[in-house]
Order: structure tokens, then sequence, then C-alpha cells
């Protein structure tokens, strides 16, 4: 860098000088002169840069304090804004989702299922149709509602000793009695406190004989314990006295029960039960055995029972028996996809012009009519409901609601009677008016 040497000299004293370059003094002041040393005069060097010698602006523009905050704000709001400006230019958008106006629509018509058809056919009006059948044993337990008395007579033997003079001759039947505590529980008024001989005996004197005998009656009470017994049939002669009977052991074999017997009205009763039991199971099982795709048709399910068999004959004393049966049951099904196509059909030939038909709200129903024995065809009823709602021109709805606030597109939206529900959604979230530009609006159609 060059640098420039510049001397200056110093200014001269404002003291007046004569004409030979002398100072003038004051007259009044003492002369000092002779006793100063004049100083030479000093020599005063600047060195000046290149930078200091650049040429400075006239002007210099500075602001300070309210002002300059005011300023500098102000071109801040106007950055922003200007970005906002550029973005809402860029991102403007609006969604407008509407909610159209249902109405239902039903519809119904008959059509027929074939088992021999693979397909479905329009033309005849026919959906195929597939044959289940089901084979097994099937069996049931029953009760018994007879009643069977088991009565038997207690029996023993006795040892008769004649310690009479003369021989004593029982015929078979003979009464012996006897003592009425020996048997418990106690005798009823319609017992008798007797045992009968079973056969003729011939008692020589000073003998004894062992005789079987058997009681009056049936019963538990006659199975008394040993005991000495009278013959009834001696009273009044001499003989009563020396003729006695004695039981050395317990009589045993009474019994007077009541147990259950089947009737032949209870085997027909189980049959007839029976049958319908294996109705209603066989349903259930032709039910469970096709699939969730697929419908049965009731009416069509036929059931066929072999001979019915129990395992006991009328007057068996049994409290249950079992009836067993061989079972063989068919019916008929299709599938429900077929029937949803007929049903669309029928729905879409009944939907005015105009409107637009709900895929999801479509409903089928069958109902048993007959079954054509000649054709070997179910005749089906098919009832179908469905909705449907009007067809929004979303080109008309863009255009009417350009440039709208919020508020208005709703309000000019609900005065169509094809609107049941409105809502609009805007982009950048500050925007409150839709956008001028109608390919900025999405017009969208949902229903709930």
């Amino acid at each position: 860098m060059v640098k420039k040497v510049i001397d200056i000299i110093p200014p001269q004293s404002q003291e007046s000088e004569d004409s030979e370059g002398q100072p003038i003094l004051d007259q009044d002041q003492p002369s000092i002169a002779p006793y100063i040393e004049t100083p030479a005069k000093p020599k005063i060097t600047f060195v000046a840069s290149a930078e200091n010698l650049a040429p400075k602006n006239k002007r210099s523009w500075k602001f300070g304090g309210a002002t300059g905050f005011l300023i500098k704000l102000a071109l801040i709001l106007a950055v922003f804004f200007g970005i906002l400006f550029a973005i809402d230019a860029r991102y403007q958008r609006a969604i407008v989702t509407i909610n159209p106006q249902t109405q239902s629509v039903k519809a119904s018509g008959q059509i027929s299922v074939d088992t021999k058809l693979s397909a479905v056919d329009m033309v005849k009006q026919s959906i195929p149709g597939v044959a289940v059948t089901i084979d097994k044993d099937f069996s049931g337990d029953f009760k018994a509602t007879g009643k069977a008395s088991t009565q038997a007579k207690a029996k023993g033997s006795v040892k008769i000793t004649n310690n009479f003079a003369t021989a004593q001759r029982l015929i078979a039947g003979t009464r012996l009695q006897a003592p009425t505590d020996k048997f418990q529980p106690a005798l009823t008024k319609d017992q008798s406190p007797w045992f009968r001989t079973v056969s003729d005996v011939t008692v020589q004197p000073k003998a004894s004989v062992t005789v079987n005998v058997v009681a009056d009656g049936p019963g538990v009470q006659y199975n008394i314990a040993p005991s000495a017994f009278s013959i009834p049939g001696l009273v009044g002669t001499p003989q009563y006295t020396y003729i006695t009977v004695q039981s050395s052991d317990k009589f045993t074999g009474g019994t007077d029960t009541a147990v259950a017997q089947v009737t032949q009205d209870d085997l027909d009763k189980a049959k007839n039960s029976l049958a319908s039991i294996i109705q209603d199971q066989m349903k259930n099982e032709l039910q469970q055995k096709i699939t969730a795709a697929q419908f049965l048709i009731p009416d069509t399910i036929v059931v066929t029972l072999g001979d019915i068999m129990p395992n006991v004959v009328a007057g068996t004393a049994s409290e249950t028996f079992t009836d067993k049966v061989k079972v063989h049951a068919t019916a008929v099904v299709a599938n429900k996809s077929d029937l949803d196509i007929f049903g669309k059909n029928l729905i879409l030939n009944n939907i005015p012009a105009g409107s637009v038909y709900n895929e999801g709200s479509m409903k089928v129903s069958e109902s048993y009519v007959k079954i054509d024995s000649i054709g070997g065809q179910v005749i089906l009823s098919l009832n179908a409901e469905a909705t449907d709602y009007p067809k929004l021109d979303a080109r008309k709805f863009q255009e009417a609601l350009a440039g709208k606030s919020a508020g208005e597109a709703k309000a000019l939206l609900f005065n169509d009677p094809g609107v049941k529900a409105v809502e609009i959604k805007l982009t950048p979230f500050w925007r409150t008016n839709l956008p001028n530009d109608t390919e900025r609006i999405n017009i969208q159609s949902v229903l709930n």
C-alpha cells in the first residue's frame, strides 16, 4: 500500500510582527525576550492509509427509538403476511362431505331352487340347490308309569307234638296261630295271624312230626322269629291242650312291595315322543352340517324312521326302558349369495331414475311356497329391501359454493332436499371461505 506523507506547519502566533518579522510586544509589559529561547518549529507528519483516503458517503441513514422499532415491526409483518398469502394461494382447499338423504325401497318376487342346476339361471329365475343327508342310530330313554306289586308269603317249618292218647290227623291248610306280638310291623285289620300247613299230617300219640307251613297272607310281617303256635281248630276239645306246635327257625320270604311296570301305553307314547324328538334333533343336526354361506329350507326336511325297538315288553317290572331306531334325514340347501343376486336385481328394477343404490343396505329374506313335484323344484318367495339416495351433481355444487363462506355454503347445501348432513373442512386452517377455484373444492358423498 502506498503511503502519502504530508508535512503540516503549525499556524503562526497571533502576535503582531514588525517589518523584520520580530514580534511587537506590548509596551507596558516588561520584555522577557532576552530570557526566552525560541523553540524550533515542530514538524508534524500524518501517515494516511488507503482506507482513510477512501471516499465517504455523503449521507448516513440511522433510526433509533420508537421510529426504528415501528419500521422493523412493519417489515416483519409484511414478510409474515407475504408468506401466509403465498401458502394460502398454493395450498387452499375445501373438502365438502355430504351425507345424502336415503329412502327405503322394497321389492318381492318368486324364484325356484333346483338341485339339478350348477349355476344361477337368470332366465328361468332359478338358483342351484344341494341335498344334504344324515343317517344315524338314535335312542331314547323313557320312564315306566305302570305299577306292579311283588307279593310273597312267608314260609317255614314247625314241629307238632301229640301228647294225647290217640293219634291226631291234621289236613292240609290247618290253621296255626302265632302270638300277635311276634308280627313286626304289626298286622293291619285285614290281615290274619295265621299260618297253614302245606300237607296232610297224622301225629301218633306221644310222637312228633315236622311239617311245612306258609303264611295266610303276604308281607314282611309274617317273617316271624321262632314261636309257639296254637291250633284254633281244636279249641273246645281235649286235644287243644295236649297237642303243641313250635318253630325253631325264623320264617322267611314274606314280602308285599309295589314296583314300576312298563305298560303298553308307555311303549306307544314313547314311540310318538321319540319321533318328535328325532324331528327336532335332525333339524338342528342338518343346520349344523351346512356352512355360514348357505341356508336350509326347513320345509324340505324329510325324516324317515325305521322300526322303533324297545328293550322290554309290556308288563316288565322296570322303572325305565329304552327305544332304539335308525334314522334317515334329508333337506335342500342353497347359497345365500345366489339369493342376493336376485334380491339386488329386484331392487335395481324398482329404484327411480336419478337415484343411487346403496350397496351395503340390502336385506333379503325367503319363505317357502311349495314344491313342484313335477319339476322337482322348490318354489320360494323372495323379499328384498334396501335404500337409495339422490345422485349428487358434484360440478353443480362446486360452482355454487365457490368463494362462499363456510356458513353460507352449509346453508346453501341444506336447502337441497337430497342433503341430510354436511361437513366442511378448509385448509389452511385460517381460511373462512371456500376457494374461488372450483378445482380446489372436493365434493364427497358419504353414507352413515
